[in-house]
């Protein structure tokens, strides 16, 4: 829906441009299902109802202040922006307060901040959101086969039924035909009919007495920083930094206070002493990885928190289990979140094999409350998902299983990798027939027991003290009444040592339409290494440039050629992916080996320049990587659940990077590529190619390849241990 509106009027008493246009548009987008789009005349209809809701009950001063704090929030805080990002922001800025103020001052606050409660202003803006002042577009997909055709048909009301139907009859007066400009694509337009407009404003039986929503309960009062002994920081109540900014120069000030008593002297010497989180508490229950961080001075912080089940859990009928739990726990929480979203909360809940993974980002003050929210939800009986709820998050996650199935299948071979190589996966089609045969009752009794036993893993990093984050933890863990999870009981997750073995495993594409293939080589260099992973971190910008050029520009294999590092439990090994049509898996397998020929002789001509280019490419990236908040807490937590001897990779491969000398790095290459060769080659087929040229591909393997037939072979191979058990190993490479 597009309301047409009036300009703001100026703050300002500075003119404007007399040849601006006073009128801008206020814009409702919904995203609907195709069951959704049969619906669109109700749906439309409750609009305008909560619309008219807002115009009843008006934008009081109390409502505005909220809001006005929120602008500011959402200003002061906004995340971090890269200079190419910025640029064009910033014009695009400069244009609109010079149109409208005459003067760029305003440039960083003018569109960004609320500055005058104008009761009357806003009920004008409101009466202007009417459907005599408005234009509806509809775009659908299942429009194509219809707007195709000259007779194509125009939507109209059907008073009966309350809906938006096709309307067959084009003798309607003002229906138009038209094309777009340049891609010709053809749409309609047609007079919005007086019955629409008045079904769309007719009052809903029952719904009088709602009323809007309360407060946002997720505004942050206490905007102070934990590391306030060490560096200057803002104003510690949103208040008096609200009343600095309106009262005050539109430009920021720099009068920020040091409150120096808010520091704890047992503080001081813990961040940022350290470059990466600290263990600082671990019992029976829980352990918390903390570190402050004060890259960015904000007053938010990041938890990711792993919820651990026991090994018996994993099957596929649990995991199914899980992922509809996931999406009606989304659901559920839908509502009560909305607020923190809209200030930039972040709840992230992601189903894992070992358990539940669950990511929180925002403001110290009352972050606590969205963490209390989820545990609330995910724990307590009162919250069994209903019979409704059950179905829709039954078939979001059928259409999620439909939705892979029609993409890339370069994704479907990344998928296969790790059920090749790890202990512990489902692919899709192993979980779709769990998923469809599951009924409400399963999933009662699967969530009264899913904690009976769990173990909770907690990374907090950002603006929240070590006694703060310690408090949260133990709090959350508490609400959790099931037993103790003992360590011999969790997930051990082992994977495929691949010693002198070179493997092949091929997979049809489950899309009939889908013409192109996709195959992944990936090469193990075996139990981490830092000598051995500092020269693939070196290797990777130009493995990936020359396998480009070569397999996509020189060869024409495919428009998807990547290639770069797979790091499975402290393995490690380097990959090359190819998605396309023009030549079928078991071809491109003999064009990735030869191009692996044609880069050694790349790396035999490298010079002192060269090497040292390389180096410093690292360097730089690892100097580079992890400058925002979440950035640097997604990489420290993905070495934390690798292990605690992870915890330290980036310094060791920091170190280790400037020792690297040509021969070595030529000596590893050798190694992984041609001498000591792990391979394992995931090849997906298309299934028209692979129906026509079945009997053929068993002749197409290369040398001292062997094919795998089922996954049940798997089981005959060796494995790593996990990390456990070669912690001596790695910690004497480190």
């Amino acid at each position: 829906f597009f309301f047409l509106m009036i300009r703001r009027p100026p703050r300002s008493t500075q003119s404007r441009s007399s040849a601006a246009s006073d009128v801008y548009k206020r814009q409702i987008m919904l995203s609907l299902t195709e069951e959704g789009l049969k619906k669109t005349a109700t749906i439309s209809r409750q609009v305008f109802e909560y619309i008219n809701l807002i115009k009843r009950e008006g934008i009081t001063k109390d409502r505005y202040d909220e809001y006005q704090k929120m602008s500011l929030l959402n200003f002061l805080f906004a995340p971090s922006r890269s200079l190419e990002d910025k640029l064009p922001f910033l014009a695009q800025q400069l244009a609109k307060v010079m149109d409208t103020f005459g003067s760029p001052q305003e440039i960083l606050t003018a569109h960004e901040i609320m500055y005058e409660y104008d009761a009357g202003l806003i009920q004008k803006s409101l009466d202007l959101m009417s459907a005599e002042n408005m234009i509806m577009i509809l775009s659908s997909n299942s429009f194509k086969d219809k707007t195709n055709k000259e007779d194509s048909t125009f939507l109209n009301l059907d008073a009966d039924k309350e809906e938006i139907t096709l309307n067959e009859n084009l003798e309607q007066p003002g229906n138009l035909t038209l094309y777009e400009k340049y891609f010709q694509i053809q749409y309609q337009a047609q007079p919005m009919a007086d019955s629409l407009k008045n079904f769309l404003v007719k009052p809903i039986e029952g719904v009088s007495d709602k009323k809007l929503p309360s407060s946002n309960s997720f505004i942050p009062q206490d905007i102070s920083l934990v590391s306030d002994c060490k560096v200057e920081s803002l104003a510690t109540n949103i208040d008096t930094e609200l009343k600095r900014i309106i009262e005050g120069p539109v430009a920021p000030s720099n009068n920020f206070t040091i409150e120096k008593d808010s520091c704890l002297i047992a503080e001081q010497t813990i961040e940022d002493s350290s470059e990466v989180p600290q263990k600082i508490s671990k019992s029976e229950r829980f352990e918390l990885w903390h570190k402050i961080s004060r890259y960015h001075s904000l007053p938010k912080y990041n938890a990711n928190l792993r919820f651990y089940l026991p090994e018996s859990f994993v099957n596929a009928a649990n995991q199914a289990k899980l992922l509809v739990l996931v999406e009606s726990l989304k659901t559920m929480l839908n509502e009560e979140t909305f607020d923190a979203q809209y200030l930039g909360y972040n709840l992230d809940i992601v189903p894992q094999i070992d358990g539940l993974q669950v990511n929180l980002a925002g403001f110290s003050d009352k972050l606590p409350i969205l963490m209390t929210k989820f545990v609330e939800k995910l724990t307590t009986n009162t919250t069994l998902m209903s019979a409704d709820a059950f179905s829709l998050a039954q078939q979001q996650v059928i259409e999620a299983f439909q939705l892979h199935q029609r993409g890339e299948q370069y994704k479907r071979a990344l998928k296969l990798i790790e059920k090749v190589l790890k202990k512990h996966v489902f692919l899709d089609e192993e979980l779709m027939d769990h998923v469809q045969s599951l009924k409400l009752v399963d999933m009662f009794d699967f969530q009264k027991s899913l904690f009976d036993k769990t173990f909770v893993r907690g990374l907090m990093v950002g603006n929240v003290r070590p006694i703060t984050a310690y408090e949260q933890l133990q709090q959350l863990s508490e609400k959790i009444k099931g037993s103790t999870l003992s360590q011999s009981e969790l997930v051990t997750e082992e994977v495929l040592n691949l010693v002198n073995r070179r493997l092949v495993y091929r997979a049809v594409s489950v899309n009939l339409d889908d013409s192109n293939h996709a195959i992944i080589n990936y090469y193990q260099t075996g139990v981490r290494n830092f000598t051995v992973f500092a020269c693939l971190q070196m290797m990777k910008p130009l493995l990936s440039e020359k396998s480009f050029a070569y397999l996509r520009t020189q060869k024409q294999l495919g428009y998807i050629v990547s290639s770069g590092i797979f790091s499975y439990n402290l393995i490690d090994g380097a990959f090359v992916l190819i998605e396309g049509s023009a030549a079928p898996p078991d071809q491109m397998n003999k064009d990735i080996e030869d191009f692996l020929t044609v880069f050694q002789t790349k790396l035999e001509n490298l010079d002192e320049k060269e090497l040292q280019h390389m180096k410093d490419a690292v360097i730089q990236t690892i100097e580079q990587n992890g400058k925002s908040n979440e950035q640097r807490t997604e990489r420290y937590w993905s070495d934390i659940l690798q292990g605690e001897i992870n915890v330290g990779t980036i310094d060791a491969l920091k170190a280790k990077v400037p020792t690297i000398t040509k021969q070595t790095l030529l000596q590893v290459y050798r190694q992984v590529f041609q001498q000591d060769v792990r391979k394992l080659s995931i090849q997906v087929f298309s299934q028209k190619y692979y129906i026509s040229n079945m009997k053929s591909l068993s002749d197409s393997l290369l040398p001292r390849e062997i094919l795998l037939t089922d996954f049940q072979q798997l089981n005959m191979l060796k494995r790593f241990p996990p990390y456990s058990e070669y912690i001596g190993d790695v910690s004497a490479s480190l």
